[in-house]
């Protein structure tokens, strides 16, 4: 009887630690800045993207190259579409540079079946609450007014589209 008890004991820790090795996070493997990149959970998604009629998708590499690309690709446009004088210009221009901006990204399937990427971007500068808080990793950070150093876009990796792009008032 004892033999047997240390066989099932035996083997609910081989089961125990082989559920925990598979349920690791999705995105252990990839390899990004994540001092300037979240991943969030869809768990932690706000209410209104698990309210519609989407699923969570996971990123890959190559997607997280393609963010990148296109939200360079987004801002630069936005950018050159101001085409302000130049006393206004650097202060309406997000400068992705020497902006200092950290990245929420919730990645998720759309009705249409289409992988897209939802990027919510905010500057940290030392008086910024969020410049030392590690909240931002976990869960959204929205803000009122706070001009360019905040904004958000939607990203369609399938299609390599941008849209949604909404950049903060100034206060």
């Amino acid at each position: 009887m004892r033999k047997s008890l240390i066989f099932v004991f035996g083997i609910l820790c081989l089961l125990i630690g082989c559920k925990s090795e598979s349920s690791k996070g999705q995105y252990e493997s990839l390899t990004y800045d994540t001092s300037k990149i979240a991943i969030i959970s869809w768990a932690n998604a706000p209410r209104h993207f698990r309210d519609r009629n989407i699923n969570p998708a996971p990123l890959t590499q190559r997607d997280l190259k393609a963010i990148d690309s296109l939200l360079i690709v987004c801002i630069t446009n936005r950018n050159q579409e101001l085409n302000l004088p130049d006393e206004y210009s650097k202060e309406d221009e997000i400068d992705l540079v020497t902006g200092n901006y950290k990245q929420q990204l919730i990645a998720y399937k759309n009705p249409d079946g289409e992988k897209e990427v939802w990027v919510n971007c905010f500057c940290t500068y030392t008086g910024s609450p969020f410049y030392f808080s590690t909240s931002w990793k976990t869960s959204i950070i929205t803000v009122k007014d706070g001009g360019t150093c905040y904004f958000r876009l939607t990203i369609n990796l399938t299609k390599k589209t941008f849209r949604d792009l909404m950049v903060n008032g100034r206060a």
